[in-house]
């Protein structure tokens, strides 16, 4: 079997046109397939019409590029990476991404292979690069959840180490910042009359102009508030406000004693729509809501820690 990026051009230059008229149909049936399933049309439907127009654009973009001359396969294997670890964070679950990367190919295969009959050697080409993506891709979740386990890690070691407040939140927050996915956070503090002061912040935020009814629904109901698509859930003028800086969905965490009383709250702001939905995220976030109330009721007043819930991810 030759190798797929090594002198192909001969045979990859020829097809390219091909390509170019028929992508936009392989994309087409690809997005098909995942609004069937019902947990990736889940996530697209937090997509506007519009990003879902860009989305299938990309991915036409994407089709032509894993399947071009003069990409290495280094290139390629960075690519379909990133594509993976998206999807991952977002929630699409693989034997979902696997299932459509087989329609993907059998569209493909439809649509260009009656034009390439006398070409073997191209059909295997295009067909090696096809399944090097979803082998990479794939290999992007696993990586995913090592990532996903030692940032948690990482983050409880940080709040366990630190010794007095300020420090325990600033440190937190500043990794949590550089957590895949993550454009901002920032610690809220209630007051009287549920008065709202933003404590601290990093990166893209808009406490200033957060929905008060968001923050201090999270804060009343004592549980997370996730707004998987600020577009399609909130009002007009709080969605301009979050595009303007790039942000999509977002989550509110109330940070709670080990009695369940809220202490403060912990926006987070993400630049994908639907970031916060899928399960394994939200056990991420709650798991690391609890471990920092915890140890902030212990410097308070010596409060044990309380056991974690079952199936959540504190205890690695």
């Amino acid at each position: 079997m030759m190798d797929p990026y090594d002198h192909v051009d001969v045979w990859l230059n020829a097809v390219q046109d091909l390509l170019g008229f028929y992508s936009e149909a392989v994309v087409a049936n690809f997005y098909d397939t995942l609004m069937r399933a019902e947990a990736s049309a889940q996530i697209l439907s937090f997509l506007s019409d519009a990003e879902m127009t860009h989305l299938k654009a990309c991915q036409v973009r994407y089709l032509t590029r894993i399947l071009s001359p003069g990409l290495s396969q280094e290139q390629h294997m960075s690519m379909a990476r990133e594509a993976g670890l998206h999807h991952t964070w977002v929630g699409l679950p693989a034997n979902v991404l696997a299932q459509s990367f087989q329609v993907y190919r059998a569209v493909l295969e439809d649509a260009i292979y009656s034009d390439l009959a006398s070409s073997a050697t191209l059909q295997s080409i295009i067909m090696e690069r096809l399944s090097n993506d979803l082998s990479w891709q794939l290999m992007a979740y696993t990586e995913t959840e090592n990532e996903r386990a030692n940032t948690l890690e990482h983050i409880r070691q940080i709040i366990s180490a630190t010794i007095n407040r300020e420090d325990i939140i600033r440190e937190t927050l500043q990794r949590i910042v550089k957590v895949p996915g993550i454009a901002g956070v920032e610690i809220i503090s209630v007051g009287e009359k549920y008065g709202l002061h933003c404590e601290l912040g990093f990166g893209h935020t808009w406490c200033a102009t957060n929905p008060k009814n968001l923050l201090l629904q999270a804060w009343l109901d004592e549980k997370p508030v996730n707004i998987n698509s600020i577009q399609k859930e909130l009002a007009p003028e709080a969605w301009a406000k979050a595009q303007a800086i790039g942000l999509r969905s977002m989550a509110i965490h109330p940070i709670q004693s080990a009695t369940g009383a809220p202490q403060m709250l912990m926006a987070l702001y993400s630049p994908w729509p639907g970031y916060f939905h899928p399960p394994r995220q939200q056990s991420f976030w709650v798991s690391l809501e609890q471990h920092l109330g915890d140890r902030l009721e212990m410097l308070k007043h010596g409060s044990v820690i309380r056991p974690a819930p079952s199936g959540s991810l504190r205890d690695p």
